[in-house]
């Protein structure tokens, strides 16, 4: 009975260690790498933000004209700046930051560009900002003014700027040029 145990033991810690590298091993030829998945999630944004860049004009055959009419009813004007996300995205993907890749903070910050941007674009004129843009201004258009709409979704650009580059104001005002009216304005608003 003894040497029964004796001997059990040893087998099963043999299959136990090949079991732990059959694992190992499977799990290293299924899983790719992070820097490649990157790579290929970037591949097919960047392929995604031509197709929509294409349709913009005319220059993607029927597929183009049927996603133009769609994203024109659900963001009107505002689909002109969907591959200007999907690039930066692109752009995290390859070149991310050093404590997150794509954080759900990027996410929520580039859903909030976005949102900003078709408010902005519903406020400068109506309507054009699609069924998104309507959706945003309307409490601006019933409660408010167009000068408050203005300056939330401008105010909530910024912000969302900030957060999707992981950058500061003062960096920010520092890349625009201090002869321009707009980097005077900026660089008096960060010096209060």
């Amino acid at each position: 009975c003894t040497l029964k145990m004796w001997y059990s033991i040893p087998t099963m810690g043999k299959k136990s260690k090949l079991s732990e590298t059959n694992q190992k091993r499977k799990q290293s030829g299924t899983r790719v790498d992070a820097a490649t998945r990157h790579g290929i999630i970037s591949i097919g944004l960047f392929a995604l933000a031509m197709i929509l860049f294409f349709s913009l004009f005319g220059w993607a055959g029927t597929i183009g004209q049927w996603l133009d009419a769609i994203l024109t009813v659900i963001v009107g004007l505002g689909r002109y700046a969907l591959p200007i996300f999907l690039l930066i995205v692109v752009y995290n993907l390859l070149y991310p930051r050093e404590e997150v890749e794509l954080s759900p903070l990027f996410s929520v910050g580039l859903a909030a560009m976005a949102l900003s941007v078709f408010g902005l674009i519903d406020v400068m004129q109506a309507q054009a900002g699609g069924y998104i843009g309507v959706a945003l201004t309307y409490i601006f258009r019933q409660f408010a003014s167009v000068g408050v709409a203005v300056v939330v979704f401008t105010a909530l650009l910024l912000i969302s700027i900030l957060v999707v580059f992981n950058t500061s104001l003062q960096h920010l005002v520092g890349n625009i040029p201090a002869r321009t009216m707009v980097g005077k304005s900026l660089r008096f608003i960060v010096a209060l």
